[in-house]
């Protein structure tokens, strides 16, 4: 029997807890495959299940199990907390992913809270962290975070979701674009194409995008040209530019700011066979980056200092038993960057 036979299984979980392998609300193994991992009698794990129970650290549920217990206000406010946030640094990250974590340390900073960098298969684990902030899951891993959510606090960013387990704070992006395009249509007699469509990717992100370019029609009711819903594909630059002289559109809306390098060179190749000249808006923010030849380039806003700020203080909240024990479902407005265009002024 190793060490002092209880004490050993105690300081064995014990350490688990403080280290945060075994995280509130965690279910322990039962007696029988605790012994047989600690090579112990299950007597003795029991009495270390004892002194664990008695001291706080754990309580057990008759019929189901023992579970992890969560620090009391007290005890989580004296230490900092561990948020973890997806995020993946490799190669070159997007300019919005750059700035969520930027806002969401400094918001941290505030609260007395680590910022974890975790892989979305870490995150969705959920091991060694009090909280956990999603920055951009898809809708396929919202059952696991449905379940993640049940053992610690969780928040979607810019993620809308009619499940009642998990909280959002959100840009409605349906709706923001739904309000710029109707702007761009008029009374329905300008046409927008729509570079970057679901067909090429099927994200949450680009089917709201396009579900709010398709509502802004609906609400005209302007029947909508096919032609004009391109996906960003690898053949963008050519197809826009085709698309751009056949079909003389009066706006680009692009739904995503790495796109826009190939939607300029498009646009640049094909200005000398236009007659007008062409307005672009980003829905990601592309101030400063660039401009046209001819025409004017305008883009969306996201508040990220505001919905990070939000989405840490509810964590940390919810850790310390500050706020209830309850989801938050909050929508923030978008703000919008136009330069010398007379439709949108």
């Amino acid at each position: 029997m190793p060490g002092n036979g209880y004490l050993f299984v105690y300081e064995t979980l014990l350490a688990k807890i403080k280290r945060r392998e075994l995280t509130p609300g965690m279910q322990l193994d039962s007696e029988v495959e605790l012994a047989r991992q600690l090579s112990v009698s299950r007597m003795t794990v029991r009495k270390a299940l004892v002194r664990l129970e008695e001291e706080g650290h754990i309580f057990r549920r008759s019929g189901i199990g023992t579970f992890v217990k969560a620090p009391t206000p007290l005890e989580a406010a004296g230490r900092r907390l561990e948020i973890g946030i997806e995020a993946s640094l490799e190669g070159n990250p997007r300019p919005f992913s750059l700035k969520i974590l930027a806002e969401a340390q400094q918001a941290c900073a505030r609260c007395n809270c680590n910022l974890r960098l975790l892989s979305l298969e870490e995150l969705l684990a959920g091991e060694r962290i009090d909280a956990a902030f999603f920055a951009s899951l898809e809708p396929e891993y919202f059952p696991q975070a449905v379940q993640l959510a049940r053992r610690i606090p969780t928040l979607l960013l810019n993620r809308i979701t009619d499940l009642p387990e998990l909280s959002y704070v959100a840009v409605d992006y349906a709706e923001a674009t739904r309000r710029i395009v109707r702007r761009m249509l008029g009374d329905g007699d300008r046409t927008v194409l729509f570079v970057g469509s679901a067909a090429a990717n099927f994200g949450y992100a680009p089917r709201m995008r396009e579900l709010g370019y398709r509502q802004a029609h609906d609400e005209l009711g302007v029947r909508i040209n096919e032609e004009l819903i391109l996906p960003g594909d690898v053949d963008l630059c050519r197809q826009l530019a085709e698309r751009m002289i056949r079909l003389r559109p009066d706006f680009l809306f692009v739904c995503y700011e790495y796109l826009v390098t190939y939607v300029y060179a498009a646009v640049e190749s094909a200005l000398p066979r236009l007659e007008k000249p062409v307005y672009l808006f980003c829905f990601d923010d592309i101030v400063d980056s660039f401009s046209l030849s001819r025409g004017a380039v305008s883009c969306g806003r996201m508040p990220f200092n505001d919905m990070c700020g939000r989405a840490i203080r509810y964590l940390s909240g919810r850790v310390r038993k500050e706020v209830p024990e309850e989801t938050i479902h909050e929508i923030f407005p978008m703000s919008y960057v136009i330069t010398e265009c007379p439709f949108l002024i």
